[in-house]
């Protein structure tokens, strides 16, 4: 089951890293106290945390996002189709995200907000 829930990690590290690149920011993945750095346009390295989650319970889906370093949260919800939601540290939620958080428009949204960044 480890192995399982790692390599699901791993996509969605992969996912984020691939939809950041494809907004025209530079991503790397690191091992470390967070999973992606993330250069910015102005130079500055945002620190990524990427939690995936593959199943819906009770409508929302569960990420565990405590104790980490990071400036943004990626959360990648894997379904029939990948959406990713990023949120600041400060704008996580507690331990879930509802299942309609998850949209295309949202997902494209908040992708703007990380390029505008500074």
């Amino acid at each position: 089951m480890t192995g399982s829930r790692t390599r699901t990690g791993r996509v969605g590290e992969h996912f984020v890293a691939y939809l950041i690149e494809q907004a025209g920011l530079e991503a790397s993945r690191v091992d470390g106290a967070c999973d992606l750095h993330v250069t910015l346009r102005s130079g500055r390295v945002l620190r990524v945390e990427v939690k995936t989650a593959t199943k819906v319970t009770g409508h929302k889906y569960k990420f565990y996002c405590a104790n980490f370093e990071a400036d943004v949260f990626a959360l990648v919800a894997i379904n029939d189709h990948p959406l990713v939601r990023f949120l600041e540290e400060k704008n996580m939620p507690p331990y879930s995200l509802h299942k309609d958080e998850f949209t295309q428009e949202k997902q494209d949204a908040d992708l703007q907000w990380i390029t505008n960044l500074d």
